[in-house]
């Protein structure tokens, strides 16, 4: 299984501040559950003006910190709700739950 933080891409984005580095993942990995909430309950609640930006916060976090995966699916999501294809954004709505729960598995121990 592939690492969903892109360790390679942030050295060369933050051109090998190690100390930055770790405050941009150690940051990430314990706001994520927060943005993703807030996007989830935008989203259930058919408050599409919130959800956009939630998604568009997530998104960006996501590019910052080098998490590719969940930077696309948002790109995406944001797509799919302006177009109103809301069966398809729920389904990738569930892929970056899932993301959400491996950062949360794989990181969390580490910034504690």
């Amino acid at each position: 299984m592939r690492k969903i933080i892109d360790f390679n891409e942030l050295e060369k984005l933050y051109e090998g501040d190690s100390k930055f580095q770790q405050e941009i993942v150690t940051s990430f990995v314990q706001r994520i559950p927060d943005y993703f909430d807030c996007l989830k309950t935008s989203f259930y609640n058919k408050d599409i003006d919130n959800f956009l930006i939630y998604a568009c916060q997530l998104r960006a976090v996501a590019k910052r910190s080098c998490v590719s995966e969940v930077h696309c699916l948002c790109t995406l999501l944001e797509r799919q709700v302006t177009e109103e294809k809301f069966a398809s954004a729920t389904v990738t709505l569930q892929q970056i739950q899932k993301i959400v729960n491996r950062i949360q598995a794989e990181y969390l121990s580490y910034i504690s």
